[in-house]
């Protein structure tokens, strides 16, 4: 996220899918940005992701971020290959 702006701001963040998560942080949580700063935050695919058929998973609305009336869907494709002895995914974020 980017706040071009020289006032802080924040921005609801949710994720939308059980088998993302933030490192040390709830499902949804707000992201404060200082001015004229890029924000970034790491996200993962925890064991809930496992629970997920072998094949492809396409999500439309997997990360939803909120500020003020402005809404942003990220939608994720998800490649879940169960043939390998480690599950292997592979994460692509669409917008």
């Amino acid at each position: 996220m980017v706040n071009a702006g020289p006032a802080p701001t924040s921005a609801q963040v949710e994720l939308a899918r059980a088998w993302l998560s933030v490192p040390a942080a709830p499902a949804a949580f707000a992201l404060e940005l200082p001015g004229a700063t890029i924000g970034e935050f790491p996200i993962n695919l925890n064991d809930k992701v496992r629970q997920l058929p072998a094949g492809v998973a396409a999500e439309d609305r997997a990360i939803v971020i909120t500020h003020d009336t402005q809404t942003i869907e990220i939608g994720t494709l998800v490649f879940v290959n169960e043939a390998l002895p480690a599950l292997t995914i592979t994460l692509i974020a669409l917008r």
